[in-house]
């Protein structure tokens, strides 16, 4: 504590009379001291002049930028903008190859994918992660790499669940290297729990929960502790024990803070309801007031379910009413934040070409000169050159230029006839080629107008209209029996024979058939899910094991358009 009293005391003081040459080396030292005292560095941040700081050169500010977004990140707040961990990337990612310039283009690279990730830019991310990674691991700096490889696996774990296991335990095994704090590991093993559990090792998923809610206890991390517990009650939940889970729920609701509590009392609530505690449930689910508009959807969602269970008509129809207004701002939150990132994208892209355009203009300039330069010289020389040679060698110089005249006028000639004869011969192959694209296109044409007729035949099918109604909610729940289903594929194989014979021959289950047949017609994630009164995480599973026993793609995002396909196919052959 006194080392802590006295190194914080010295950087202050440094930090108050800083003057233009004074920065670098204060931040260099506030660097070595971050990842062991991150609130006294960003104490020491705070107290930097920022009129030295402005006036320094892109150096300064890139070391600054990458400084203040890590010391925010370390307190908790994460990183919220790239207004200064963008600037100091670019700077690191033009600098050379010392271990000084590629750790910090890792640390740079990492926080920046932080920031893309959370604005749902995936690819990018990745992009960055793995970037990075590469960095971290050539420079040794184990700290950040096995947060990038964390921090990796959380940004595809939906899609890659597999991937992001490996990644996760890639990061425990670099971890044990450095034995950094133990409240990240015990979160990485929380995620890495949650992760077995969605591909269906719950033994696994237990060991890691176990292991995390035990190493809270020994290191007195009560925070951690009750997030450790509020996993394994999921877990308990998942795997049918209901009562352990609802045990477990109610002790990991002490120590909740504004981030977890309500994903804890809505499964708080859930839990009450597996065990027909209606209720608490309905308790539960009245204590949550948030102002997400996807906690919003879910909370009156349930709400709605429980009212109907009771019988309370008043009740289900106000909280339908309810259901209805969050889901619309739900929607316009999300078309919101992607206005808010387009636009910001676009302003960077602008930025960029208009840097991109000084730079040409400068390189432009440059080049002119260079050529003035040149062709002044040219001229000069060759003015002093037949200066020199006067009369003789003028005369020699025009009888030699006269004969290369003439030689490239009957080069240009021969060459003239060549190029008349290729073009006459080229235009009679175009124009032939033309035909047959011609007779061509108009083949296509039939058989995409008999196909179009014969999806338009299926669309306005009695039973497919009677699914949409099913699926905007129009009778009841919206579930529907064997028979309807029954129905629904006779209709298809009556309509798109060839289709259904290839989803018959690939070996899906009835439900994976139905699903694919309902995706076919172009039926939405939640509609199918309204259909089938389930969730629509559980459809999206679906959806992407179909199209891997289809098409051999792992996602669900391309199944309607892969689907699509197969009535090309028959067209192709």
């Amino acid at each position: 504590m006194k080392q802590l009293t006295y190194i914080l005391g010295l950087l202050l003081f440094l930090a108050s009379c800083t003057g233009d040459k004074e920065v670098m080396s204060l931040l260099e030292r506030a660097e070595a001291y971050l990842p062991e005292y991150p609130d006294s560095t960003g104490m020491l941040m705070d107290s930097i002049n920022s009129r030295p700081l402005r006036e320094s050169g892109e150096r300064v500010l890139s070391l600054y930028g990458l400084l203040r977004t890590m010391t925010d990140a370390m307190q908790g707040k994460g990183v919220t903008t790239d207004s200064l961990i963008r600037p100091a990337y670019e700077y690191y990612r033009e600098q050379g190859e010392s271990d000084e310039n590629i750790r910090r283009l890792g640390r740079s690279a990492f926080y920046l994918a932080q920031f893309e990730a959370s604005r749902d830019s995936t690819k990018r991310a990745e992009d960055l992660f793995r970037e990075a990674i590469r960095c971290t691991e050539q420079v040794e700096d184990w700290r950040t790499c096995y947060m990038a490889y964390d921090h990796f696996a959380s940004t595809i774990t939906w899609s890659n669940t597999e991937l992001a296991i490996q990644l996760r335990k890639t990061a425990i095994d670099i971890y044990n290297r450095c034995k950094d704090k133990p409240a990240n590991y015990i979160s990485i093993l929380n995620s890495l729990s949650n992760d077995y559990l969605s591909v269906g090792f719950a033994d696994s998923a237990f060991d890691c929960a176990n292991d995390a809610y035990q190493i809270a206890c020994d290191e007195q991390l009560e925070q951690k502790k009750y997030a450790s517990l509020r996993v394994l009650s999921n877990l308990y939940f998942e795997t049918g024990n209901y009562p352990t889970a609802l045990e477990l729920a109610k002790q990991g609701m002490y120590g909740l803070n504004d981030k977890t509590r309500d994903a804890s009392l809505f499964s708080l609530a859930d839990c009450y309801l597996a065990c027909d505690s209606i209720e608490q449930a309905k308790t539960t689910l009245l204590n949550i007031h948030s102002s997400n508009p996807k906690m919003q959807y879910a909370v009156y969602r349930k709400l709605s379910q429980i009212a109907i269970q009771l019988h309370d008509a008043p009740s289900a129809i106000a909280y339908s009413d309810s259901l209805e207004t969050a889901t619309v701002g739900m929607f316009t939150n999300i078309q919101q934040t992607k206005d808010a990132y387009y636009q910001a994208l676009l302003q960077q892209e602008q930025e960029s070409e208009r840097q991109h355009i000084a730079s040409l203009k400068q390189q432009m300039i440059f080049g002119i000169c260079l050529v003035a330069i040149f062709m002044v010289a040219v001229l000069a020389y060759v003015l002093f050159e037949r200066y020199k040679k006067r009369q003789a060698i003028a005369k020699a110089q025009i009888l030699d230029k006269a004969e290369s005249l003439s030689n490239s006028l009957a080069d240009t000639r021969r060459e003239y006839q060549l190029f008349k004869t290729d073009k006459e011969q080229y235009e009679k192959t175009l124009q032939q080629r033309i035909h047959e694209l011609e007779a061509h296109n108009n083949s296509m044409k039939e058989r995409i107008i008999e196909y179009k007729e014969d999806d338009s035949e299926l669309m306005n099918s009695d039973i497919v209209q009677f699914f949409l109604e099913k699926s905007e909610g129009r009778f009841g729940e919206g579930k529907v029996k064997r028979s309807e289903l029954s129905a629904l594929e006779n209709a298809f194989r009556k309509h798109l024979k060839y289709s259904y014979r290839k989803y018959k021959q690939s070996n899906l289950t009835n439900f994976q058939l139905q699903v694919a047949i309902l995706t076919r017609l172009n039926f939405t994630t939640k509609e199918i899910a309204q259909i089938f009164v389930t969730s629509q995480p559980s459809i999206s599973k679906t959806k992407a094991k179909i199209n891997n026993g289809l098409f051999g793609e792992n996602t669900s995002e391309s199944l309607y358009n892969n689907l699509l396909s197969v009535k090309a196919l028959k067209l192709k052959e």
